[in-house]
Formats: C-alpha cells, structure tokens, sequence
C-alpha cells in the first residue's frame, strides 16, 4: 500500500472515499491467514468480489462500503461496523453477521434489507 502511495511512511492514513480493491486478493488461505484490517476505517470503501477470506475485520469501519460477491468465508467480523454496507452476493455466514457491531440498513447476502 506504501508504493501504491495510499498510505505515507510518517502518516499511515487510507482515505476509504477513494479506495478500490475490485478482484483483489487479499488472503492467504493456502498459509492459513489473511489480512489484518482490524479497526481500519473503510467507510465508502469498494470491495466488489474482493478476496477476505480469513482477514481479520474486528471493529472495522465498513460503514457504506460496497462489499457486493466479496469473499468473507472465515472472515473475524467481530464488532465491524457494516451499516449501510452492500452484501449482496457476499460469501459470509450467519454466525459471522451476527458478531457485527450493526449492520442496520446493509444489504445483506440474499438482497433483503436489514432493519
């Protein structure tokens, strides 16, 4: 993220507003890992079809972020904040919804939205 300039050396800031990761990928599932977000602000973010297999997602900002087929089998979305967030597609689980701080007005998996 340093060389791809979203994130400085003495300041490491990503401004969500403009960030696309689109297809990323960003697990290791062969190696039994994924990326560690924990706490990130990705409010806005566009994470469409975006590899998150087990990231680790606690108390992350996903407010409004567009979370549409991403991949988030075994994904730790304990206490992430998914308000407002599109989820439509997304490979998740009940159990890890229900960890989520909110997830009040997401558009969830199946196109329904939550209360």
């Amino acid at each position: 993220m340093y060389e791809g300039k979203l994130i400085e050396k003495d300041a490491p800031f990503i401004d969500p507003r403009g960030l696309n990761l689109r297809d990323a990928l960003l697990s290791w599932a062969d190696y039994g890992g994924g990326i560690n977000l924990s706490g990130a602000n990705l409010r806005f973010a566009r994470l469409v079809e975006t590899n998150l297999s087990f990231a680790d997602l606690r108390a992350t900002n996903l407010k409004d972020a567009d979370l549409s087929a991403a991949d988030l089998s075994n994904a730790d979305l304990q206490g992430a904040d998914l308000s407002n967030a599109d989820l439509s597609r997304a490979r998740v689980t009940n159990q890890q919804l229900a960890s989520c701080k909110s997830l009040k007005g997401a558009t969830m998996p199946d196109g329904t939205m939550h209360p």
